[in-house]
């Protein structure tokens, strides 16, 4: 019984890390993106900022959780 808690954190954990890196990916593609271009349309900056507040929204409930492995 005490065992199951330890697995679903550990899982969830690993996943919160999954969607850590691939945010951090999609925010530097993202920036890059934004640095190339010449003309871009509000729809883009409202992207970034939106990926902008997921990842810093899951870097925070990392650190809540105390997650390690983040690179």
């Amino acid at each position: 019984m005490f065992g199951k808690d330890k697995i679903k954190k550990k899982s969830i954990d690993e996943e919160l890390i999954q969607k850590i890196h691939q945010l951090k990916i999609e925010k530097n593609r993202m920036s890059t993106l934004i640095k190339n271009s010449v003309d871009l349309n509000d729809g883009v900056y409202v992207d970034q900022e939106c990926i902008n507040g997921k990842y810093f929204f899951l870097l925070r409930e990392a650190r809540y959780r105390k997650v390690k492995g983040i690179h």
